[in-house]
């Protein structure tokens, strides 16, 4: 399974920084499946819209299940 982590976001002369580091074994994932998530992440952090006053993307966060 890959491992995902997420640094704290900053903000210099306008643009929002963020670092992600993506650990996965290549037997096990093929480099485009990385690709494709981070080009989605990178698209949905773009827009806006999607966030929501607590900073949360809706339908971003599933636990046990449940969509929060």
């Amino acid at each position: 399974c890959p491992k995902i982590t997420f640094g704290k976001m900053t903000e210099h002369a306008g643009r929002k920084t963020m670092p992600v580091s993506i650990h996965a074994h290549h037997a096990l994932m093929d480099g485009l499946h990385v690709a494709k998530f981070v080009e989605l992440f990178q698209d949905m952090l773009n827009t806006e819209a999607m966030w929501n006053p607590f900073g949360v993307i809706p339908g971003l966060l599933f636990v046990n299940g449940r969509n929060w």
